[in-house]
């Protein structure tokens, strides 16, 4: 019995951001303004949003020390891509085309304006 074909996959319309963990929050929102010319689009003492242009935010830093992660051995580094599609269904056909591949999610969140699937 031959397996039913895959669909062609989707290519995202664009990066979206990177979040990056750093026990370093402060120097790191710093840097990142310095060299890409961001704003903080908000940041608390656990967190920032930079961005550069229309975005909400294209570079997220999450404070390590106030969010550890469930991994002891994951230090500072990165901690997630995004990528956009131009529509909600083709972000859920490229999820019903990864769950036929065997991938799924292990987590998913509406956040209001954008919905997410999480992959690893």
């Amino acid at each position: 019995m031959n397996p039913a074909p895959v669909a062609i996959a989707p290519s995202p319309r664009r990066l979206a951001h990177i979040a990056l963990r750093t026990n370093r929050l402060t120097e790191l929102i710093d840097w990142y303004c310095k060299v890409l010319g961001a704003h903080v689009a908000h940041a608390s003492d656990k967190v920032a949003f930079l961005t550069y242009d229309d975005e909400h935010h294209r570079i997220a830093l999450i404070a390590l020390q106030e969010y550890p992660p469930k991994d002891e051995t994951i230090r500072v580094g990165h901690f997630h891509t995004a990528f956009a599609y131009d529509s909600l269904g083709d972000l859920l056909g490229n999820f019903l085309r990864l769950r036929q591949l065997g991938i799924v999610p292990y987590r998913s969140i509406n956040h209001g304006p954008t919905v997410s699937f999480y992959y690893a």
